[in-house]
């Protein structure tokens, strides 16, 4: 998904990954999900195969289900029950900002905080 250019936030205490609501309805329109009313999370009765990719900076990042659906043993925080699949990517819908970069992007790849230039860079992580 192409985010374009727009405001974003790098937090370590945001377990979730939220994007616009655009960028959100072609996720779940190209993996077959919907949001579940109940835990408000991204479901999918089918486990999905696509990557979902971020572009920042002209570079890509990709996130494959594995990466970005919940374990089913984490189910039980989320108050999940059953044998659906479901995301860590979420609807940022118009909190102010276009995405929310959370733990579960951040696990994947280094970051790298430079305060001293007000920037923050990513790399694979190995």
């Amino acid at each position: 998904t192409s985010l374009g250019s727009g405001s974003g936030i790098v937090d370590t205490g945001t377990t979730l990954i939220y994007i616009p609501s655009s960028a959100y309805s072609k996720f779940l329109s190209a993996s077959g999900g919907k949001t579940d009313s109940s835990t408000g999370l991204a479901k999918f009765t089918t486990k999905p195969t696509g990557t979902f990719s971020f572009t920042i900076g002209g570079t890509t990042f990709p996130l494959t289900p594995a990466q970005y659906l919940i374990p089913s043993a984490q189910y039980a925080n989320f108050g999940i029950s059953g044998s659906a699949y479901y995301s860590w990517i979420n609807d940022g819908g118009s909190s102010g900002v276009d995405f929310i970069i959370g733990q579960k992007f951040l696990e994947n790849y280094y970051s790298v905080f430079d305060t001293t230039n007000s920037r923050i860079g990513f790399a694979t992580a190995a």
